[in-house]
């Protein structure tokens, strides 16, 4: 029985990938639709198209979970394709989101009730846009606007959407997973499991398929040319530079085993073709200048050209965070080994891995260590940093498939014998993350200024962002998707887990761990470059 797992980015999901069903002939897939979908006449049309309606929280629900649990059974064991979303919603900034793991659970616990010569196999699917027809809507949301409830009325409004090219699809499928056989791994049967050993095994199994999830969204021109505007905060770029940062980026994300959806190398026509299309969507100009042609980018519209860039971030991430971690440190000399900063490095990179665990899905079958391993190798590869000794060869059996390349050998860099080669190459690559330290840091700055106020949790991401434009007016902070209500929650969520700071029991207001509060912040200085009195 094959569960479909897509990425989700746009209400185009679904029905591209059941009109491919259709055209080859196959049985369509019985989709998880969310109830907002219910509306008239949406509701009974996709209702015919296999999809069924189910609640977004089954909190407080005593019959519906069992309904639905008993009817996913039954389509398991008849052998019905199923289509489910992980990630809940559409991702609002590009990036995969958290897994969500009620309905995985559910098929887990009927995989565990078929027979023997019976398998489920979980197929994770990457969709990847040129361009999606929702980015409007949900640059205002990440501003801070109300998401629109989906009615008859908005679907006439998206009459000018249905006319317009928005470029190419692709949908890629993952290697799968046999969930028969993984629920055979632990110690014991799938139903003696207690609830929190069932619900550790469902968070690995959720983790691993978003990573399969990312690994086969591809690089398209949009995305490559988001990632070279973005990555430093002015507001103009030369073409030339333009060009030969995005020929590195399209190298970089090749060498880390992305997959690409154009044929030959990132060059000419293709970042045209991506330029083109920002500029008829208004999202930047084109300034003539004496000496060649100058790209400025306009700073309401940079959350967002973010959306295509965090499509295929997770590729690069955690090379970007090693990056920021290596600037934060060696401020000044080139010419001194990382190896002497290197407990400084790594504890910071680590620091990012953790702070950033609900904006990035890292490999979950990789420890730290061997992250911040294989990031340094990519920013050596990226010419970052420059080898001085020697380097240590394995073969071709004992390579990672995380790190995985067309070579029969790899070449494994350690700290000692690694300078920096090339600051510039390492601001462009820390800069593509530095608008999430930045989020983080403005959370942080401005909970802390607001503690003795009196608003309700509901309310608190519209004041930071408030706090936040006045930051951005002083050049305190540099990222205008910095303000992103989306990072701007995350980096609540995980401070409160921290202890960080805490909510009072009346909802309203909220209280500090000093000494935890001025550990965090200072780190984020670290890694922003922020000193105490401002930006150095």
């Amino acid at each position: 029985t094959p569960i479909l797992i897509p990425s989700h980015r746009s209400h185009l999901d679904y029905l591209l990938i059941s009109s491919e069903f259709f055209k080859r002939g196959l049985v369509l897939p019985h989709v998880v639709a969310g109830e907002n979908l219910a509306f008239f006449p949406a509701g009974s049309l996709i209702r015919r198209c296999g999809a069924f309606v189910i609640k977004r929280s089954f909190r407080n629900e005593r019959i519906f979970p069992v309904v639905f649990t008993r009817y996913v059974q039954i389509l398991i064991r008849d052998g019905f394709p199923i289509e489910f979303f992980i990630e809940g919603g559409r991702s609002r900034t590009g990036k995969l989101l958290y897994p969500k793991l009620g309905v995985l659970g559910m098929v887990t616990d009927a995989s565990s009730l078929m027979r023997n010569d019976q398998k489920v196999s979980l197929l994770p699917v990457a969709v990847s846009y040129e361009q999606i027809a929702e980015e409007k809507s949900y640059a205002k949301e990440l501003g801070g606007g109300k998401k629109k409830k989906e009615s008859i009325f908005s679907i006439f409004s998206a009459s000018k959407v249905i006319l317009k090219r928005f470029g190419k699809v692709y949908i890629r499928i993952g290697e799968p997973i046999i969930v028969n056989e993984e629920i055979q791994l632990y110690e014991k049967p799938w139903n003696q499991l207690s609830e929190l050993r069932r619900r550790e095994v469902l968070g690995y199994l959720g983790e691993r398929i978003m990573h399969r999830i990312g690994r086969n969204m591809l690089i398209l021109p949009t995305g490559v040319m988001a990632m070279a505007i973005l990555c430093e905060p002015s507001m103009g770029i030369k073409i030339s530079t333009l060009r030969d940062r995005s020929r590195r980026f399209d190298y970089l994300l090749r060498t880390v085993g992305a997959q690409s959806g154009v044929k030959s190398d990132f060059g000419g026509w293709a970042v045209q073709e991506a330029l083109e299309r920002f500029s008829s969507e208004g999202w930047i100009k084109n300034i003539d200048d004496e000496s060649e042609e100058i790209i400025q980018v306009l700073p309401q519209n940079r959350i967002t050209m973010e959306y295509y860039k965090n499509g295929i971030l997770h590729h690069v991430a955690t090379t970007s965070m090693l990056a920021s971690a290596i600037l934060g440190v060696m401020t000044k000399d080139d010419q001194t080994s990382i190896a002497e900063f290197w407990d400084e490095i790594f504890n910071l990179f680590q620091y990012q891995v953790f702070l950033f665990r609900y904006e990035f899905l890292f490999n979950p079958e990789l420890s730290v260590e061997e992250l911040c391993s294989e990031a340094l190798q990519y920013l050596v590869t990226y010419t970052g940093l420059q080898n001085s000794g020697i380097e240590k060869e394995y073969g071709q059996e004992e390579k990672k498939e995380s790190i995985s390349t067309s070579e029969n050998t790899i070449l494994i860099y350690t700290p000692e014998h690694l300078t920096i080669c090339n600051r510039s190459y390492l601001n462009e690559l820390s800069g593509l993350t530095q608008n999430f330290l930045e989020s983080y840091y403005l959370t942080l700055r401005a909970c802390h200024a607001m503690r003795q106020r009196q608003f309700d949790e509901k309310s608190i991401s519209k004041h930071i962002q408030g706090y936040g434009k006045a930051r951005i007016s002083i050049r305190e902070l540099l990222y205008e998707e910095s303000l992103s209500s989306v990072s701007i929650k995350n980096a609540i969520r995980a401070f409160r887990e921290e202890g960080v700071f805490s909510f009072l029991s009346d909802g309203n207001g909220f209280v500090f761990d000093e000494q935890v509060y001025n550990q965090y912040i200072n780190e984020l200085r670290v890694l922003c470059r922020i000193s105490e009195n401002g930006r150095s």
